[in-house]
């Protein structure tokens, strides 16, 4: 897993960010309208940190505190699962409502999630390396609404890949929440 260059400062580790997983995905459950949801709801966001992932471990930079805490809550706040224009929005001000108890990130982590949340839906990454992983992770599952992700609007070298978008489009099994916890912790250590 390569460094991300995104850094403007000490980050945080997920482990020490997150001190209880079960209380954030309690909160996060709590007010998504759409979590049972096969397009928008937690399948898709445990969906979009697999790709996620792999994306890190293909060798694209990127903070995988930010990464897996983007994949849970880039679409927590959906109320619609059609042309929802707003929920990045919403997620992103959800997200600034979780207190340091809730997710304890370093202040540039912090707000590197919080744009990238509410930019997903037509943001680009425009060089933050950390962003270009969420997007892609989340674009390369746009097959599950019937839309062919276009290389060129991809921001990752390996996004872009023909093996990594067949992938990404065959996704169908994910690992819960508490294995990609792990995962994305370890991710840190290695990298």
């Amino acid at each position: 897993m390569a460094v991300s260059s995104d850094e403007e400062g000490p980050s945080v580790g997920l482990g020490q960010a997150v001190p209880d997983l079960g209380a954030l995905l309690a909160r996060v459950r709590a007010g998504a309208a759409l979590a049972g949801s096969h397009l928008h709801g937690e399948h898709h966001w445990r969906s979009v940190a697999t790709v996620a992932r792999r994306l890190l471990d293909e060798g694209e930079p990127g903070d995988p505190a930010v990464v897996f805490l983007f994949a849970l809550l880039h679409d927590c706040r959906r109320v619609d699962e059609g042309a929802d224009r707003l929920h990045g929005r919403r997620a992103a001000a959800f997200t600034t409502e979780l207190d340091e108890t809730e997710l304890g990130l370093a202040r540039w982590q912090r707000s590197m999630l919080v744009v990238a949340i509410g930019e997903h839906t037509g943001g680009r990454a425009d060089g933050r390396e950390t962003a270009a992983v969420c997007f892609d992770a989340d674009r390369l599952l746009l097959g599950r609404v019937g839309i062919t992700p276009d290389p060129a609007r991809l921001a990752t070298s390996s996004a872009r890949r023909q093996d990594i978008r067949d992938w990404a489009d065959e996704l169908e099994d994910v690992a819960a929440w508490d294995e990609l916890f792990v995962e994305f912790t370890i991710a840190r250590d290695r990298g």
